[in-house]
């Protein structure tokens, strides 16, 4: 919370959110769950004006109700950005060309994607060990691969002013 970020010396923060579960269920329960994080994001916002950056959830399984609750959550409630799966639930094509119209509205609005691991797609080859394969490789995997399809695709160069934000160090694309 704040409290840590004061004991830290830590000012600001963005808020990004583990957001596939809002991918995995049916259009309009998906809408309906992230339009509720979307808007206590926002209260939490106003409460730690100028300190805490909340990011919205937007489902990704209908174009249109993502487009609807990324223009709700940045044009109604003010949030800094939106939070981008890294798949869209276990279906690792965030580059499907039936999305390219919300990354689009994404570009127009200037709002920041922050592409974050679903921990869906790798869950097989990954499992045992504590999770300690799933939480030392998987997520730098599967962060990489996102960001491979949205570039091989030719997607950023259809939206050249998208702004993706990477977790996890960028992955493994710095070394590449």
């Amino acid at each position: 919370g704040i409290r840590d970020r004061d004991v830290t010396g830590v000012q600001t923060c963005a808020l990004p959110i583990l957001s596939v579960y809002f991918s995995e269920l049916e259009p309009e329960a998906g809408r309906d769950a992230a339009m509720l994080w979307n808007e206590e994001m926002a209260v939490a916002q106003k409460a730690f004006p100028g300190r805490f950056f909340g990011t919205a959830a937007v489902p990704l399984k209908d174009t249109k109700t993502a487009i609807d609750v990324l223009d709700h959550a940045i044009n109604r409630l003010g949030l800094y950005g939106a939070n981008l799966p890294g798949s869209v639930g276990t279906d690792p094509r965030i580059d499907h060309e039936r999305l390219w119209p919300f990354y689009k509205r994404a570009e127009e609005l200037g709002v920041p994607l922050f592409l974050h691991p679903t921990d869906a797609v790798f869950d097989k080859i990954l499992e045992g060990y504590d999770d300690t394969l799933h939480f030392s490789l998987g997520r730098a995997i599967e962060v990489s691969v996102g960001a491979a399809r949205l570039i091989l695709s030719g997607l950023m160069e259809h939206c050249p002013e998208l702004k993706i934000m990477m977790s996890h160090t960028g992955g493994c694309l710095p070394y590449q």
